[in-house]
């Protein structure tokens, strides 16, 4: 009896998103095995338990967080438990060296108890543009409009983009509001077939990290390039626990017209300053001794923070297959 569940369970999920996407474009997939309200599960968290499979094997040891810093990982029966919030929009699921699975566009609701089953992608050579959000600030109230053009396709935004593709936003009193509703940021991904490190004459432009290194790198960058505190912590939260998976990592920094490689932005009326930075990253498990580095020796000015001002990040991690491939 258990063939014909999977395969009905799988049927479901191949359903659940396939809604504007081609064969072979349903990749992240999961399937809702049952959502029910459950008192034990504190208020405002929303409990989901769970198995990770990736073809017919099972997937332990693999890595369950959200935006909120909850974390969990898989069983040796790839089973798992999470408690999240509710206001967390998504899950992730990472097993180096597989594609990340995730699961996105639907509601954790409160006190509610999930069972879950996740299929994460085999062979799945797409590129997620991970995680980039935009907070916008402003010292004096004013509208504005926001417009992000992905190398690829959307596959989440929030709040929802609206019927022209963009955002309306709303700054009062510092504070970010898009329809009415006060936002933290600006949250997109979107996947694309290729996405390219920045390479010279004398190669890769970037740097190996040993893991134990990767989180005080982080916060040196992004310090110089002018995160505040919040910033860096939503920054590291997401992009640390992947960072630290394996032993090393190739990391190269995409920063202001660098960005535009990644996705275009435009912004109405212009903002007096703005800053994006996009991470791409490639984990190894031993040191890389192939691969020709050429560190980064560009400064940035100092990001300015009086009137109008945007702050973009997002990140990639690029399979090593696809690395060689520019090599």
């Amino acid at each position: 009896m258990k063939t014909p569940l999977i395969l009905c369970f799988i049927l479901l999920s191949l359903t659940y998103y396939s809604r504007g996407r081609g064969i072979g474009e349903l990749v992240p997939m999961f399937t809702i095995v049952n959502d029910t309200v459950d008192y034990k599960v504190p208020r405002g968290k929303c409990l989901i338990t769970g198995k990770i499979t990736r073809g017919e094997q099972i997937v332990s040891k693999g890595i369950v967080f959200t935006s909120s810093g909850a974390k969990s990982s898989s069983d040796a029966e790839g089973m798992f438990k999470i408690l999240v919030d509710t206001s967390d929009a998504y899950l992730v699921i990472h097993k180096s060296p597989f594609r990340d699975a995730f699961v996105e566009g639907y509601k954790f609701e409160n006190r509610h108890r999930i069972e879950i089953l996740i299929f994460m992608p085999e062979d799945y050579e797409m590129i997620m543009q991970e995680k980039p959000v935009i907070y916008a600030y402003s010292d004096k109230n004013l509208d504005a409009q926001i417009s992000i053009k992905p190398k690829g396709e959307f596959t989440f935004t929030y709040p929802s983009l609206n019927e022209n593709n963009n955002w309306n936003i709303s700054i009062i009193e510092n504070q970010l509001f898009c329809d009415g509703k006060d936002y933290p940021y600006l949250f997109w991904v979107a996947k694309t077939e290729n996405i390219l490190y920045t390479k010279n004459e004398n190669g890769l432009q970037g740097q190996i990290v040993k893991a134990d290194l990767a989180i005080g790198f982080l916060e040196k960058e992004l310090t110089n390039l002018g995160l505040n505190d919040t910033e860096k912590t939503d920054f590291i939260t997401y992009w640390g626990p992947r960072l630290t998976q394996s032993n090393y990592a190739f990391i190269q920094l995409k920063v202001d017209e660098a960005y535009n490689d990644i996705a275009t932005i435009e912004i109405t009326p212009t903002p007096a300053n703005i800053r994006r930075v996009y991470l791409l990253f490639t984990p190894f498990d031993t040191f890389p001794s192939h691969l020709e580095i050429q560190p980064l020796s560009k400064a940035y000015a100092p990001l300015q923070r009086d009137g109008f001002t945007i702050v973009e990040w997002g990140g990639s991690e690029i399979s090593i297959n696809q690395l060689n491939k520019q090599l």
